[in-house]
């Protein structure tokens, strides 16, 4: 705090200001008292005549000791305290102290909310129409997130470039789905002991009702303190030996069991989500959508915007809010169901999501809102629309177990979990769990490489490898909404070689053109190609648009004559017409690489449409419909399929 430390530092500014304010201060959330407090000790070691020592002047009062008035007019309070505070801010960013420059950014901002409360409380220092805005805490500094694939693990010895960070990704997902799978099982065990289900063959009854008399102490001890904090009496009552589970359930917990907290993981587990299990259902989800950590923390309690039959559509609130407010009466109704949507309803509610991405993501991040696959891949794969519906079974009985109480401790959030010290939500705003600290030592989530946000950064080379296009790795590489593309996603080799690749396709074009009056034969001699090489990068030059630029386009024959197209609007044509404008628009809605479509396939939606729109110009409407209610019939039938566009 400052350049004081210690407790003589902080007594020192305590005794400097009046104790209503110390107290105040003290009871501000613990950011914003960590950002007030280095201001208060800045301003009593400010000199009188300065700024920040007139602001310090002015928390004791309207008056100083001769009665003169410490606050000449409004406006002098205003220019001095606004004047300290940007001094402040400067010294505290730059100042030798032992506190990471992040940290402090993220002190001052929070500072800003802790002065609006204090002066919401009417203490004189600070001018009555203060606002944060006042204050700038500047940009705070992103280091470079290294991938999974850098990560020394003795699995990845052997492979190189794409293949070692897919190799990466599917370890940590597939650690992610076993220990969700594990905890999951401890929750359905409990929940069976709870009901008091008969035990199966393979249990022996007297483990079960021993683990049973602990769970139902443990509830007790819920129901009378609202709290998951263990008395000693429940402590007591819980059996601690890990052999009692194996006999009871066939539970190996050797890997949990042990140490403070961890010894009543499998108790807290049996309510609903424990850490090691929340945190695997947020992996799976961040290893299968690539989103940011924030966005995928602060999603809702129902982040469920509309299901079908094969997808489940996800979104953080600020996305789920704008689809209210443009989908209207048409799917406002449908939101939220646990039904799945088909025919009409589906379309119409593909549409509007489709025109809020549009205008939520413009530039395509593909960032908290996503559409996830309910079809597993094979039958050992699980999908994370299925991995989310689990864990939201077991957050539901985790609220339950708190009844009324449910919404003050877990409020809006879809992260929840509880361990020794209570019930918790995991969003933005709480405390990170470090996964090296709830995981095993042998598991890979533990072992140094692995973070949370290195996910990101393997997600999106990879996906810039799967679609091959720049447009696909800008979409998905925006840390923080950011619109610019992070030079460590693109120091690859492969990106490197394309990148070169272009850079030369370009010279080769200006070399056409500088050379194009020359004697073709001899300066393909000279250059080591070929004179089908020169014209062609001529045509290139030509068709880029670089020689138009430079003005070198020679005048043409305006009686050229131009190929045209011809439609003859026969039925089968207009029957084709259909089928095809259908098929691109169901690929419009459902397919799942947008800047594909977009490149290859919206110019082939636009020629559609403009030749339908000549086609009802010349009167042929009737025509069209007509062939379009036979193919129609004859896709219901089953006798006719749309066209396969798609290669």
């Amino acid at each position: 705090m400052g350049d004081a430390t210690g407790a003589a530092a902080a007594a020192a500014w305590e005794e400097s200001y009046d104790q209503t304010l110390v107290r105040a201060v003290y009871a501000l959330p613990y950011k914003q008292r960590y950002g007030v407090v280095p201001f208060l000790e800045w301003l009593a070691r400010c000199d009188p005549m300065s700024p920040g020592g007139r602001v310090h002047h002015f928390f004791h009062g309207d008056t100083d000791a001769d009665g003169k008035e410490n606050i000449p007019d409004a406006m002098g309070h205003e220019r001095a305290f606004a004047d300290a505070i940007s001094e402040w801010r400067d010294a505290y960013l730059t100042c030798d102290i032992n506190v990471a420059k992040g940290t402090r950014i993220d002190y001052v901002a929070a500072a800003r909310f802790g002065l609006e409360a204090l002066r919401d409380q009417g203490f004189c220092g600070i001018p009555q129409n203060f606002r944060r805005h006042w204050i700038k805490p500047g940009a705070p500094e992103y280091g470079t997130t290294p991938s999974l694939g850098a990560a020394k693990w003795p699995e990845l010895e052997g492979s190189q470039g794409y293949d070692r960070e897919r190799r990466a990704l599917d370890m940590t997902r597939a650690e992610f789905v076993k220990y969700f799978l594990f905890y999951e099982r401890l929750f359905l065990f409990g929940q069976s002991l709870l009901r008091g289900d008969p035990p199966g063959p393979d249990s022996e009854p007297a483990a079960r009702e021993m683990i049973r008399d602990g769970l139902l102490c443990f509830r007790a001890g819920i129901q009378k303190t609202g709290s998951f904090r263990l008395s000693r009496n429940v402590r007591d009552a819980l059996p601690k030996d890990p052999d009692v589970w194996r006999r009871a359930g066939g539970f190996d917990l050797s890997d949990v069991w042990g140490g403070r907290f961890k010894i009543f993981s499998p108790y807290l587990s049996a309510f609903g989500p424990s850490p090691p299990g929340m945190i695997g259902a947020l992996g799976v989800l961040l290893c299968d959508t690539g989103w940011n950590l924030q966005p995928a923390r602060d999603l809702p309690r129902n982040p469920y915007v509309f299901r079908s039959a094969k997808n489940i559509y996800i979104a953080e609130q600020s996305f789920i809010d704008g689809f209210k407010n443009r989908a209207g009466h048409h799917v406002l109704g449908y939101l939220g169901e646990r039904s799945d949507l088909d025919g009409h309803k589906l379309e119409t509610a593909t549409e509007h999501w489709n025109c809020q991405v549009e205008a939520y993501d413009p530039n395509q991040q593909g960032n908290g809102y996503a559409c996830l696959n309910r079809i597993p891949v094979d039958e050992n794969d699980i999908t994370a629309a299925d991995l989310l519906d689990r864990y939201g079974r077991m957050a539901d009985a985790l609220r339950a177990e708190f009844g009324s109480h449910s919404e003050r401790l877990f409020g809006n959030s879809f992260w929840i979990f509880s361990n020794i010290r209570g019930a918790r939500t995991y969003n933005s705003e709480t405390r990170r769990l470090a996964c090296n600290q709830i995981y095993p030592e042998s598991s890979v989530l533990a072992r140094p490489g692995f973070t949370l946000e290195a996910i990101r950064s393997t997600f999106t080379p990879l996906k810039r490898n799967d679609t091959g296009s720049f447009a696909a790795t800008k979409a998905t590489a925006g840390h923080a909404s950011s619109k610019i593309l992070q030079p460590h996603y693109l120091n690859t080799p492969t990106i490197n070689a394309e990148l070169d690749a272009n850079i030369r396709q370009f010279q080769e074009a200006m070399e056409g053109i500088v050379t194009r009056d020359l004697d073709q034969e001899m300066v393909a001699r000279k250059l080591g190609k070929t004179v089908s090489d020169l014209e062609r990068m001529r045509r290139v030059a030509d068709q880029a648009g670089i020689t138009a630029a430079l003005g070198l386009v020679q005048d043409q024959d305006d009686d050229r004559v131009t190929d045209v197209l011809h439609f003859a609007p026969t039925a089968e044509r207009l029957a084709d017409l259909y089928m095809i404008h259908r098929k691109l628009r169901q690929m419009q809605a459902h397919y799942p690489n947008r800047a594909r479509f977009r490149k290859d396939y919206l110019p082939l939606l636009a020629l559609t449409k403009a030749i339908g729109r000549d086609v009802f110009s010349k009167h042929l409407g009737p025509r069209y419909w007509r062939a379009a209610r036979i193919a129609s019939a004859a896709l219901r039938a089953g006798e006719a399929a749309l066209p396969c566009l798609d290669d």
